[in-house]
């Protein structure tokens, strides 16, 4: 339903922003984009799954050179990765 949709995306969004900074851009971008494509496809195999995660992870790459190498924005590489 409807309901269940926005409470997904709501919980998405502050899982979003609480694993951003520990985490980092890509790996945190590249699961949100995925599980949001999944639900939104409202196909749930395993194959679904995968294919939105390849797709979360395509964007996200784009995404992150696009803002590193044309922007020069630096994103977070996440504290986890960087022994923090």
């Amino acid at each position: 339903t409807a309901v269940t949709t926005v409470l997904l995306f709501s919980a998405g969004l502050i899982a979003y922003a609480v694993l951003f900074t520990r985490a980092g851009f890509l790996p945190t971008t590249i699961v949100l984009y995925g599980a949001a494509t999944w639900v939104l496809r409202r196909q749930f195999t395993l194959r679904s799954a995968a294919l939105s995660l390849i797709v979360g992870a395509v964007f996200s790459v784009i995404l992150y050179q696009v803002f590193t190498q044309v922007f020069y924005v630096p994103l977070p590489s996440g504290s986890w990765w960087e022994g923090r």
